[in-house]
């Protein structure tokens, strides 16, 4: 028997619109936990789209940073 637990994903970044020159580890003044990576993707400005925690907006474009841990140390690495 398998503890294993599928879940959905709740979101999905455009690997397409990523801009990240390099991937890798992150920091610990960026965020404390181990393992984390950060992508940062470029968007034409929506009608809603404002300067938050993790959007940036620019004249036309609007950039996002996303911050995710990967649970294995190994597969981030080579993931990265």
């Amino acid at each position: 028997m398998s503890c294993l637990v599928l879940q959905n994903p709740i979101g999905a970044i455009d690997l397409k619109r990523c801009i990240t020159d390099e991937v890798g580890l992150v920091s610990r003044d960026v965020c404390a936990r181990p393992n984390t990576f950060e992508l940062l993707t470029v968007h034409r400005q929506q009608a809603g789209d404002c300067d938050t925690l993790v959007t940036t907006c620019y004249d036309t474009l609007s950039a996002t940073k996303y911050v995710r841990r990967n649970s294995k140390f190994l597969s981030c690495v080579n993931m990265c």
